[in-house]
């Protein structure tokens, strides 16, 4: 049995409240790499120990004013589990990123949003299905999602964002794809995952035995019947 695909979006109390700030990167800009924390907290997943990341997305700030198109040749997205927490990214990249990290998209890619006029906050309408689901246990750290951009034509329209010491995400920013360090900040991004909760296999093989055993019994009583 599939679970049904979660939306969560972080910081968790925006899914229906514009952030207080916008950003212009990673997708306003040229080449850059970009990388932002997101604290395990707000990853629940129903009480399933794991999760896979499927789509990511991101919406216009409420006063961007326009539409946003960005095409870029190089786009290159990954995500791991990171021992780092928001607001203590440290300024070298290589620092942040964990051992498990996972390229989930990568190649030529033109983004587009429309913007919404009076919608505050602006739909989830700007992101990416990756082409690799990230299968994500919150138990083992925090979420790293890296973001490089490579050239490109794009329109300078804003994401909404929050800009906020203490809270669940915050990011570095080099204006680089090659860059090996960057500037921490605590803007973050306002995303939403859309991630399914993978259950522990003792509850699928439990679940299976017991659908199994009902099946067992419809046979006999059918047979019985008969």
């Amino acid at each position: 049995m599939t679970e049904a695909a979660q939306q969560v979006v972080v910081p968790g109390g925006l899914a229906n409240v514009e952030g207080n700030s916008s950003s212009m990167v990673p997708f306003g800009v040229g080449g850059s790499r970009f990388q932002q924390v997101f604290s395990a907290s707000e990853f629940s997943l129903s009480g399933a120990p794991t999760g896979r990341i499927e789509n990511i997305w991101f919406r216009l700030d409420a006063n961007a004013g326009g539409n946003m198109v960005a095409n870029y040749p190089g786009l290159e997205i990954s995500l791991s589990t990171t021992s780092q927490s928001p607001d203590a990214l440290s300024p070298l990249f290589a620092d942040n990123s964990g051992t498990d990290q996972k390229i989930v998209y990568l190649g030529s890619t033109v983004f587009s949003a429309t913007y919404v006029p009076g919608a505050a906050p602006q739909p989830f309408v700007f992101g990416l299905n990756l082409s690799t689901p990230f299968d994500y246990v919150p138990s083992r750290g925090n979420l790293l999602l890296q973001i490089r951009t490579s050239g490109g034509m794009f329109s300078p329209v804003p994401l909404d964002a929050q800009s906020l010491s203490g809270d669940s995400t915050s990011t570095v920013f080099a204006s680089s794809e090659i860059a090996t360090s960057g500037t921490p900040t605590p803007l973050g991004l306002v995303v939403r995952f859309d991630i399914v909760p993978i259950p522990e296999r003792a509850s699928l093989t439990l679940l299976g035995l017991g659908c199994a055993l009902l099946l067992g019994m419809f046979r006999g009583r059918s047979r019985r019947q008969s």
